[in-house]
């Protein structure tokens, strides 16, 4: 079925159709009636293109996720879980959704270039944002939002990693903890405020602060992560606790730890960052901090769908809480 097809049957013009596809307000509501029965009795189908070349707007929506080491943000389950919700509600205000690469038709072009040839309304932005390629589309006249960025370039939306982690670090101390290991992630802004969090707690609770119980370790080295957690077990036996900087580095550690035939919390207390679902059906449950990925997704979406709708960008910020989640990895201690 065509549009051609579509008038024929209804005895009217093509642009006629094309203005009932696009909404145009002049079409008296009775022929709107008549067209849309036609097009839904034959499932027709407009062409998104066709329909956004003639009323300028194609309702794209683009997705871009980088991090320093080519790994891709969307292969961690945190940031697979907010895109969930965030593509849900997007698609309910009509938009598609769109992944930007630096590659347009096989030639290597910007982030900006990209998304401008694929006539892209407004982009979500994931990962370690400091490329320069992801700061020239920041300040053009794209809207563009992103998670957990703390620049003044563009709408953020982030949780309270400073309080966050001071919490976890304090729910620790009251079991008893003191000699406390924590593993940060890459060196950026998130991973220096949950450290700043970390140090916190440690201050008001008259703990010492030592450089050695401070890891950083690249995002996603399971590697690393597990060797360390095996050395802690192996030869630092006055550290009864480690934090990790997600909850799937903090799963990798309990493969260490079983691997040497101990436990958590009987042998060492460990927590980690994010409250995937995963960790809900572990045999025990994982002690961790839950950002919850409904509500930042939802909030992603309806404030880059308001900056699309109105034309107008904005560079704001919004922090919201996370939530700890006792779990059952980290031990009471004398």
């Amino acid at each position: 079925m065509t549009i051609k097809e579509i008038a024929k049957l209804c005895g009217v013009s093509t642009s006629t159709v094309s203005k009932v596809i696009n909404n145009y307000p002049t079409i008296p509501e009775e022929t709107k009636k008549r067209i849309r029965e036609v097009m839904e009795k034959y499932n027709y189908v407009p062409n998104a293109a066709a329909s956004g070349l003639s009323s300028g707007n194609f309702r794209n929506v683009g997705i871009l996720g980088f991090l320093n080491n080519d790994e891709s943000p969307f292969s961690h389950p945190l940031f697979s879980q907010i895109l969930v919700y965030f593509q849900a509600e997007i698609n309910k205000h009509g938009y598609d959704l769109l992944f930007v690469d630096k590659l347009v038709r096989g030639r290597q072009r910007t982030y900006l270039q990209n998304c401008r040839s694929r006539n892209v309304s407004g982009v979500l932005l994931f990962g370690s944002i400091v490329d320069k390629m992801m700061l020239d589309l920041m300040r053009s006249d794209i809207p563009t939002i992103a998670f957990d960025y703390y620049g003044s370039d563009t709408f953020s939306v982030h949780c309270n990693n400073i309080e966050a982690m001071e919490k976890l670090t304090d729910y620790c101390i009251e079991k008893g903890h003191r000699n406390i290991m924590i593993l940060c992630g890459d060196d950026n802004i998130v991973s220096r405020y949950r450290l700043l969090g970390y140090k916190n707690s440690l201050y008001k609770n008259g703990i010492e602060v030592k450089d050695e119980y401070i890891k950083v370790i690249p995002f996603y080295d399971d590697d690393l992560a597990f060797n360390i957690t095996k050395d802690v077990l192996l030869n630092h036996p006055e550290i009864t606790c480690i934090l990790y900087p997600d909850d799937y580095t903090a799963i990798v550690g309990l493969k260490a730890i079983n691997c040497l035939g101990k436990k958590a919390p009987e042998d060492i207390s460990i927590a980690g960052f994010d409250g995937l679902k995963i960790c809900k059906i572990l045999p025990r449950q994982l002690t961790t901090m839950e950002q919850n990925c409904e509500i930042i997704g939802k909030t992603l979406a309806s404030n880059l769908i308001r900056m699309m709708e109105s034309g107008i960008k904005e560079v704001d910020k919004i922090e919201l809480d996370a939530k700890l989640i006792e779990g059952e990895s980290v031990g009471k201690i004398n």
